[in-house]
């Protein structure tokens, strides 16, 4: 057994096995999270006015009812629990085909998105929200099920609350700013290492857990690159900054 591994299944097993989980997303994580997702919406959905003939039209300057939107909280509502239910149950065959559909419809929603010209910018922050949010609980999973170390959950779950923490304290809210090369691959990385550390325990093969490792400390160094190049841009286009002082 390795080092930590031990302490990891004492603190699942004090937390109620998989119970914990359910708790924890139905009583706190789900609600916030539809919450924040709901405000969002709202905010989003603002009239547009133009004046066309001395006549004012009104036009709803995003959709938030669309197809790929319920494809992004259907990640967040049923895939992921049921992934994490799985995974704190030690069936891990079963949880890998389970985060096979939740990378499946992270992938899908942008295709419909595109090719159904159902784009929004509602449905661009929850796609961001869902990926981040399945990231952090996946791997607090794994520390649970004593697949990873604690200090995994630390770096992400920390560059994430920091990120976090700039968008509010600069726009106070969502920024416009695209996802870059770095970030992308930095999500890659993370949704390969992590399946691959279950991967590994389904297998008890140590070598696709170092495997596995590996991919998963150069996930986390581009995880911290990226936050670094978000902060960067997010701070060259902070409101106001170009504004001139008369």
């Amino acid at each position: 057994m390795r080092p930590g591994r031990a302490s990891n299944e004492k603190l699942f097993t004090a937390a109620n096995e998989p119970y914990f989980f359910v708790r924890l997303w139905t009583e706190i994580v789900k609600p916030l999270s539809m919450w924040l997702l709901f405000l969002r919406g709202l905010s989003s959905c603002q009239l547009e006015v133009d004046r066309i003939d001395g006549m004012t039209q009104m036009q709803v300057k995003d959709n938030v009812f669309t197809i790929p939107n319920v494809l992004s909280v259907s990640r967040l509502v049923i895939l992921l629990p049921l992934s994490l239910y799985l995974l704190a149950t030690h069936r891990y065959a079963w949880t890998l085909v389970a985060l096979f559909f939740l990378g499946a419809t992270d992938w899908l929603d942008g295709y419909l998105a595109r090719a159904l010209n159902q784009q929004s910018e509602l449905g661009k922050y929850m796609d961001v929200v869902a990926d981040r949010i399945s990231v952090v609980f996946i791997a607090l999973g794994l520390v649970f099920a004593g697949l990873v170390p604690w200090w995994v959950v630390c770096v992400i779950a920390g560059v994430d609350a920091i990120v976090a923490a700039t968008t509010w304290f600069l726009f106070h809210g969502p920024p416009n700013i695209a996802v870059s090369f770095v970030g992308k691959v930095r999500t890659a990385l993370l949704l390969f290492a992590l399946p691959g550390m279950i991967l590994a325990a389904a297998l008890d093969s140590p070598s696709v857990r170092e495997a596995s490792y590996v991919v998963l400390a150069i996930g986390l160094v581009f995880h911290i690159v990226a936050a670094v190049g978000y902060i960067r841009a997010m701070v060259r286009n902070r409101p106001g900054k170009n504004v001139r002082q008369d």
